[in-house]
């Protein structure tokens, strides 16, 4: 329970509404049926002088959830209601047994009164929205949480249930009230239904409509807390309880004024921390605000386990206000936004935009405080402080002898095109797309996303694991990719249109027959890793997977009874068996330098998986309750075998060659304990990883069964929150419920620290509504059966403000990508020969200037070879420089053949060669690779002999395939 008012206390306050008519203080409960079996009812009558008709504005709710009451087809059972003066309405759960519609229309009817009989949903048809409350939940007629005529209360389990199995009927003279008055009602026996359908209300209360009043929410030095011995407590020395703020206002309409707290300096306002979408909290649509900035996880930017992080979780709950609508949103609707609603994408809600100048009721339910706007609102109540954007915002400045590199990492959603014509995926069931208009759309959606991404090298996560042939998930991906590259002229070899911006895919032939197919596949889950690349700005030395770590332990058993544990649809609680995507690791040579990059492509076991581990030190709550899994340090579940993984990427990473970069979703937070083992461990904590962990067949650790205690990282440093170290910043990449934070991650090794320029989570997908993504239908948790939940016209989350069809590349998916610039210096000598790249018979070679170049020096190149090659035919350009000072000027050299050579430039000037002008390096010229399928061996490794045979190569459609190396 938050430490705040509680719903009985607000209730006995006596909550004021403010109405949409003045009628509606004359609408009452006038009789409550809590009978045997589903006998259910609840009257309400008009004791005024006017008609009342139920808009929407006010319904009928029952429970401390506050559950809409619904009729079969899921709509407000009040909807459309009229009733005139003296008239009642007589809502029955039709499940009843006892003829209670027929009892009311037959009272009715002898008393010439009228009566309008409805039914509410079965539990079957709308489940806890039907008519089920018991005889320890209050019912009322208000706003969601905010009644303004109730019968019943909220009474804890432990206290019974005191309003159970008897008929409440209101006595006469009596008025409209927010909290049950005992003195009210009287108590008649169990299905007594003599007087339903029927009130005289006396005419005795007269109810006065209230003024309509709007106050700023505002905060005040009483709602921050000091210590006793703290007289005059503000913010310069006590802590903000925003909840004080918001429990002052309960039952007051009130507006979001763009400074909430006068006391400090600047504009603190309410930001959007969930954009609109489901809530699993109150089961509706609505969205979720927090006071002053987003939610960010508590291991955002704190050790799990610190007391840090548990202040972060406090604050997260002491800040939020839910943002919801009088009755709940039809599907694709926000009720209080008609812009959205008439063209979503012209004004949408977004993560971390300032809600200012909205005005709407505080209520308290549920342990949460709640606003209802009691005015539409438009797009100017919405100021956007992260917005969208069309690509990546990278900071980036260049030397004049340095080139950009960007790497990124995107999940890609579930990519299945298996169903829709793709190759068979022999381990399981589509998890993408359920049908091909939804494919089409998420293919459409996902070619957008990494188009704009434009990065060189993208690690992918969520790749449909069915092989490596034409018709595979990862070759339709960069397909479709590279048909936005068309220019094939040379003069237009540096437009973004250009083919030398296209992509290859690294793939393995796993089975070992050189042949590529569907059949290659990676590991045994139905969805796999993968890595593309733009062959013109790396070239592929070699690549590798990693086999991870899996957990083979005993099933999970009942401490008691020594039964294997079960949930209530008799699923195992844990299995003791877990896995681990294996990863996919590629070593390039950064083109016109000699340096080695290797990237390894992750994706970690998830946070809602179920681990051994999980159920150590767990307990019963009761003699009778289940099992439950404790959470302390907000990690989620599995974050001993995510530790273990972390430790056997990073010894494995030591074997490979050049500067390393670990990227991919991790499922870990920045500073959770996966990311702690491959980055530093903060003086004092001790990360324990998973035991029963096994490579293959073998066991991780030397100790058996039990895992090992590390204090130390390996050193790997996250480029992103390094940049926002630097900037200032706050960067996230997932958004779960209303926190924020960052599982999608790029490492860098030391050696890597000082080329990193810039790095983002790109926030194309965390901050925007669910509406926005591809799909048209949501899968029911209990039924299994696919229903709308975009509305009637799902395509409206996809057109332009002109109304135009537009599939962007918002909410490709739930992930962002995130993507790093690095920088090289131009012909940077590294293990290897510079490596150059053949495009269109001919090469560019890089001349670096100084500072006291001048404006005419004439460039100088010679060209020899080392491996015999013929030179017959080899032109080689002589430019001048066209200005003073440092710079950096392409050398074209036509003709030349694959192979090795010693390259030499100089600059004269008059004819005379300038000081310190030469330079002489060795250099490796090949072509890109080939759209013929061949074997070719590895090239030539200095070791004397032949090339080593460890690993072949298939080439294949302009996708270089590797035959599989498994690390163990």
């Amino acid at each position: 329970m938050r430490n705040t008012l509680t719903t009985a206390i607000l209730l006995a306050a006596g909550v004021t509404a403010l109405p949409a008519q003045a009628d509606i203080n004359d609408i009452i409960i006038s009789e409550y049926v809590e009978g045997s079996g589903n006998n259910r009812a609840i009257e309400i009558a008009n004791i005024g002088d006017e008609a009342y008709t139920f808009d929407g504005s006010y319904s009928l709710y029952y429970s401390s959830f506050n559950n809409l009451i619904q009729n079969a087809a899921g709509d407000d059972v009040l909807q459309g209601l009229t009733l005139n003066p003296g008239e009642t309405a007589v809502i029955i759960n039709p499940s009843q047994d006892q003829g209670i519609d027929t009892a009311a229309t037959a009272n009715a009817a002898a008393a010439t009164k009228t009566t309008h009989v409805r039914f509410s949903g079965s539990f079957d048809d709308v489940r806890f929205n039907a008519l089920n409350f018991n005889g320890d939940d209050i019912v009322y007629i208000g706003t969601q949480g905010s009644p303004l005529d109730a019968v019943a209360m909220n009474v804890a389990s432990a206290d019974g249930d005191p309003f159970a199995d008897q008929t409440l009927r209101r006595n006469s003279d009596v008025c409209q009230k927010a909290s049950y008055d005992s003195a009210e009602w009287t108590e008649l026996a169990s299905n007594t239904f003599d007087g339903l359908g029927v009130y005289n209300a006396g005419g005795g209360c007269t109810t006065p409509t209230p003024t309509p009043t709007v106050s700023q929410l505002l905060i005040e030095a009483s709602d921050y807390d000091c210590a006793d011995d703290i007289t005059d407590c503000g913010p310069t020395n006590g802590i903000l309880d925003f909840e004080k703020t918001l429990a002052r206002y309960v039952g007051q309409t009130v507006e979001l004024p763009r400074d909430i707290n006068p006391l400090v300096d600047g504009e603190q306002n309410m930001r959007v921390t969930r954009s609109f979408g489901f809530n699993f909290s109150s089961f509706r649509n609505n969205i979720d605000l927090s006071y002053e900035r987003v939610n960010l996880h508590p291991n955002q930017a704190h050790a799990a386990g610190s007391a840090a992080s548990a202040e972060q979780n406090r604050q997260n709950n002491t800040r939020r206000l839910v943002l919801e609508s009088a009755s709940p949103a039809p599907d694709g609707e926000i009720p209080y936004f008609p812009d959205f609603n008439d063209n979503p994408n012209a004004n949408p809600v977004l993560v971390n935009d300032s809600v200012v100048g909205l005005i709407g009721r505080i209520s308290f339910s549920d342990d949460e405080y709640r606003i209802t706007p009691t005015q539409n609102v438009t797009s100017a109540n919405f100021i956007q402080n992260i917005g969208r954007t069309d690509e990546p915002q990278l900071n980036v400045t260049l030397e004049s002898d340095e080139f950009e590199l960007k790497v990124a990492s995107a999940n890609v959603l579930n990519y299945f095109n298996s169903p829709f014509d793709g190759d068979r995926n022999s381990f399981g069931n589509n998890r993408g797309a359920a049908s091909e208009v939804e494919f089409e759309r998420q293919r459409a959606k996902l070619t957008e996303s990494l188009y704009r991404l434009d990065a060189d090298i993208i690690g992918l996560m969520e790749v449909e694991n069915n092989g490596f042939s034409r018709d595979g998930a990862l070759a339709q991906i960069v397909d479709d990719i590279n048909q936005r590259y068309f220019r094939i002229d040379y003069s237009g070899r540096n437009r973004d249109d250009s083919v030398t911006n296209r992509y290859n895919m690294v793939g393995f032939d796993t089975d070992g027959n050189f042949e590529i197919n569907e059949l290659d596949t990676i590991g045994t889950d139905v969805i796999t890793n993968a890595l593309i690349y733009r062959p013109s700005r790396v070239s592929l030395k070699s690549v590798d997977i990693i086999e991870m770590p899996s957990q083979q332990a005993e099933n999970i058993v009942d401490e008691d009874t020594g039964e294997v544990l079960t949930d209530n649809a008799g699923r195992l609680l844990s299995s003791g068996s877990a896995r681990q995507r294996n990863t996919v690791v590629a070593t390039f040579v950064v083109n016109n330098t000699g340096k080695l990059l290797t990237v390894a492509v992750n994706h970690f076991k998830s946070k809602g998986s179920n681990c051994i581990d999980d159920w150590e030190n767990t307990a019963k709550e009761g003699e009778d309750a289940d099992y439950q899994v404790v959470d302390n340090d907000f990690q989620g579940q599995c974050e001993h075998f995510r530790s273990a993984t972390s430790l056997h990427l990073a010894q494995e990473m030591n074997d490979y060659p050049g500067d390393k970069i670990i990227l991919g979703d991790l499922n870990s937070y920045a500073l959770e304990e996966p990311m702690l083992v491959l980055t530093e461990i903060p003086a004092g904590k001790t990360v324990r990883t998973a035991g029963n962990t096994f490579i293959g067949n073998r066991p991780q650790f030397a100790n058996g069964n039990r895992g090992v205690e590390l204090t130390q990282g390996f050193g790997y440093i996250s480029a992103v929150k390094k940049q926002d170290e630097q900037n200032k910043r706050t960067s996230f990449s997932f958004s779960f419920n209303d926190t924020l934070g960052s599982l999608d991650h790029i490492l860098v090794s030391p050696s890597l620290e000082d080329r990193v320029k810039d790095a983002i989570d790109w926030n194309t997908n965390s901050i925007e509504s669910p509406l926005f993504d591809y799909t048209e239908q949501r899968r029911s948790t209990s039924t299994g059966r696919l229903s709308p939940n975009k509305g009637n016209d799902p395509l409206k989350f996809h057109r332009d403000a002109g109304g135009n069809l537009e599939l962007t590349h918002y909410r490709t998916s739930d992930h962002d990508p995130v993507i790093m610039a690095l920088g090289y210096k131009y012909l940077e000598a590294g293990s290897d020969p510079r490596r150059f790249v053949i495009n269109s018979s001919r090469i560019e070679v890089p001349y670096v200037a100084n500072a006291e170049a001048l404006s005419g020096d004439e460039i100088q190149m010679s060209v020899t070879p080392r491996d015999h090659q013929d030179m017959t035919g080899v032109s080689i350009a002589s430019p001048a420089l066209s200005q003073d000072g440092a710079q950096s000027v392409m050398v074209e050299v036509n003709g030349l053949e694959n192979g090795r050579y010693e390259i030499a430039q100089r600059t004269l000037r008059n004819g005379e060669v300038v000081a310190d002008s030469a330079v002489t390096f060795e250099a490796f010229v090949s072509g890109t690779d080939s759209n013929t399928p061949q074997i070719v061996t590895p090239e030539y490794d200095g070791s004397g002999g032949g090339g080593h045979m460890t690993w072949w190569t298939l080439v294949l459609a302009g996708l270089l395939l590797g035959r599989r190396q498994v690390k163990a």
